[in-house]
């Protein structure tokens, strides 16, 4: 995800990109988790038939519009962080072998903790647990479909990662800017053109499409700090275009859903679409002057970690205490963080292995080193 390639790649991206817009995209990876969580959490996910409904509408509004943008941030900045690693057959072979450690294995290794969380919460509530109860179904859930649903992402991440230098490292501009209008236009009109594997499609239309952008991103890197740090009119402006399309698509559909499913009419799939591409950049923007404060960068270390473990088994704790999302989504963020400052205190080398070497103190650190002055 994003936050790999921001931690990982943010000394060796001082060069090409000034300070504040790597901690900008620090600081953006952290939001965007606790945006994540906050779409996995929603209790209000059909209207109540009230005349107001505001409960219904402020969850639509902020989980089913504002958060649709973290992801696609995530896939930007992952092909952003890729791009300048692919462009040969011997940088390509070290990217997949270090990719092994930070991506797959992490993978692996909370996709069988989860599966084993899964198991036992369902044992302590009496439930008997039929989904695993064979080899190929242990297996398919470990590698292909883990039990919780966060991962479609991360296993989008993997393929992508090997197929990377056919999706970052096109020499000739127009064929870079043919590839992202062709995947683009199937991602606007919400077409899958792939099919669906372990009930997942095999690659996302949209994660490809942002993993894409963020390679032709790479190679205008040096107008990053612009669209980071744009005049505070044009920061607003694109704030505000952002949150009114969200509001006007509310308004014309507020049930849409495109989550393997067609709900939606054409309006309002284009707005929402067109809403997603502003937040993408707005989340950048906002995220810019809080980049300075370092509490939110350790934090931000801890991203990878509460991005893998947010969700199951955790939720079985959280909503046994309340499935009311304004009290689930604060419990399980306050919970996935302290899990990760705990285990990273007192288990570090089982955290570090877990998150693929990541960790808060390496994103002050790197931090620290990149803000003194050469």
């Amino acid at each position: 995800m994003g936050t790999n390639n921001v931690t990982n790649a943010a000394s060796d991206a001082k060069p090409m990109i000034a300070v504040g817009v790597v901690r900008a995209l620090t600081v953006a990876n952290l939001f965007a988790i606790l945006l994540v969580i906050g779409i996995h959490y929603r209790s209000a996910k059909t209207p109540d038939g009230s005349s107001s409904n505001w409960d219904f509408l402020f969850q639509e509004f902020l989980l089913n519009g504002v958060a649709r943008a973290a992801v696609p941030l995530f896939a930007l900045l992952s092909g952003f962080f890729l791009a300048g690693n692919v462009g040969s057959i011997g940088a390509y072979r070290r990217v997949l072998a270090k990719k092994v450690r930070t991506l797959f294995v992490p993978y692996l290794l909370a996709s069988a903790l989860i599966l084993v969380g899964v198991a036992v919460t369902s044992m302590l509530r009496g439930q008997v647990e039929t989904r695993y109860g064979s080899l190929y179904a242990v297996l398919r859930t470990l590698i292909a479909r883990p039990a919780s649903i966060q991962f479609w992402f991360l296993r989008d991440l993997v393929i992508l990662t090997v197929l990377s230098p056919l999706l970052l490292s096109w020499r000739a501009p127009l064929l870079a800017i043919a590839g992202c209008l062709t995947v683009g236009t199937l991602w606007l009109f919400n077409i899958q053109p792939l099919p669906v594997v372990a009930e997942w499609y095999l690659i996302n239309v949209e994660t490809t499409l942002f993993f894409m952008l963020g390679g032709v991103l790479y190679r205008h890197r040096t107008r990053l700090a612009a669209l980071a740090e744009p005049s505070a009119a044009s920061r607003l402006l694109i704030l505000a275009s952002w949150l009114v399309l969200i509001a006007i698509r509310i308004s014309i559909d507020p049930t849409l859903d495109v989550w393997y499913v067609e709900k939606y009419s054409l309006a309002s799939l284009l707005l929402y679409k067109v809403a997603i591409c502003l937040g993408v950049v707005s989340l950048i923007q906002l995220s810019y002057p809080a980049g300075d404060c370092l509490s939110l960068v350790y934090l931000s270390g801890h991203a990878f970690f509460v991005f893998l473990f947010h969700y199951e088994p955790l939720s079985a704790l959280v909503t046994a205490v309340s499935s009311s999302f304004y009290l689930a989504f604060p419990l399980a963020t306050v919970l996935a963080f302290m899990l990760a400052e705990l285990m990273s205190r007192l288990a570090a080398p089982g955290y570090l292995l877990l998150c693929g070497g990541r960790s808060p103190s390496k994103s002050v650190t790197r931090s620290a080193i990149l803000a003194r002055p050469s």
